[in-house]
């Protein structure tokens, strides 16, 4: 009973979501953005609730951050067919995400791994979809509000990238809450930097999103690495390194649109 409850909650909301992505691309105003959107997370924290069996690594904070993430993002996207594939994506997602179960004969450690990298990605893509928001509103609300908007955007890039990068250690490192307080303000500091000067290239805001997720991604799987017994081994690591490295020159090569 517990397994197939658990699938149909799954398949559930992978409708919903599709449902709701239908009603905000239907319906392009601001009050049925903010009622569909309320009304969503509402449904979605009652089908959280309703799991008579929790996952450790399976919180409220991602499924809501994942849903206000999707639709901000939803919301910056032009194209009507990637809108509709981007639909369908977040649907699947979010289905996978109520859906995936561990295995319980295998030892705990093991049976969370598979889940705890796929929540490790969901946040990632969340990281992603605020970033790119973050740009979007620095292109689109510039010239009405030059003067305050960076002071508003770059701590917020920074705070984004702190929180996610906390919750994602959280799943690998068992340590004191002041531990990651200080590498969450040095992983802060670092994405607002990065942040206001990524926003200075004449990049659009879905490519600069890609950059700044993929620095920080570096820079918070380290920090992890880090954090962990025997720290950050730059053997293992060098070939990820100069791998990130190459791919991120093909994006400037043949990628990449300049203005």
């Amino acid at each position: 009973m517990k397994f197939s409850f658990q699938f149909v909650i799954a398949f559930l909301t992978a409708c919903i979501t599709g449902a709701i992505f239908y009603l905000v691309f239907r319906f392009s105003s601001l009050p049925v953005f903010v009622i569909v959107s309320l009304l969503w997370f509402a449904v979605l924290t009652f089908f959280y609730l309703a799991f008579q069996e929790k996952r450790k690594d399976h919180t409220l904070l991602l499924t809501l951050s994942t849903a206000l993430s999707s639709l901000l993002l939803f919301s910056i996207i032009d194209h009507s067919g990637l809108r509709i594939f981007f639909a369908v994506f977040v649907s699947l997602l979010l289905g996978i995400l109520f859906g995936f179960r561990e295995n319980d004969t295998l030892p705990l450690g093991y049976a969370r791994r598979p889940f705890r990298r796929f929540a490790m990605m969901v946040w990632v893509f969340n990281a992603y979809a605020f970033f790119s928001c973050l740009f979007a509103i620095g292109v689109l609300f510039q010239s009405e509000w030059p003067r305050g908007l960076e002071f508003v955007l770059v701590p917020s890039a920074g705070i984004i990238g702190a929180l996610i990068a906390g919750e994602i250690w959280k799943m690998y490192v068992k340590g004191e809450e002041k531990i990651f307080l200080f590498w969450r303000a040095i992983t802060g500091l670092f994405i607002a930097q990065i942040f206001w000067s990524i926003r200075l290239l004449p990049f659009g805001y879905m490519v600069s999103g890609v950059l700044l997720t993929w620095l920080w991604y570096m820079l918070q799987m380290l920090i992890r690495f880090h954090l962990r017994e025997p720290g950050i081994v730059w053997k293992k690591q060098l070939p990820f390194l100069i791998g990130s490295g190459l791919v991120f020159l093909f994006l400037f090569i043949f990628y990449i649109r300049w203005i």
